[in-house]
């Protein structure tokens, strides 16, 4: 392996690191606690009463998913 490619594979291994913590938070979490929102530079607390958890939980786990594939998919053809 080239030294380029073994700090991709340095990379990659961090960001799956990086996404197994975040699945397993998720997996986890039966709530929000305080969600800030951006918006031109200032933070503010925005009112998440609205917002079904559970929904937001399913999408975020989804897209952590699909992107501990692509992760893998990228590691497997170095």
């Amino acid at each position: 392996m080239t030294e380029k490619q073994m700090i991709k594979a340095n990379s990659l291994y961090r960001r799956r690191e990086s996404l197994l913590r975040q699945k397993e938070i998720w997996e986890g979490a039966t709530g929000f606690n305080e969600i800030d929102v951006v918006s031109k530079g200032c933070v503010r607390i925005a009112d998440y009463s609205f917002l079904d958890f559970f929904t937001i939980k399913t999408l975020a786990l989804g897209h952590i998913e699909k992107e501990l594939k692509e992760v893998q998919a990228e590691f497997d053809e170095l």
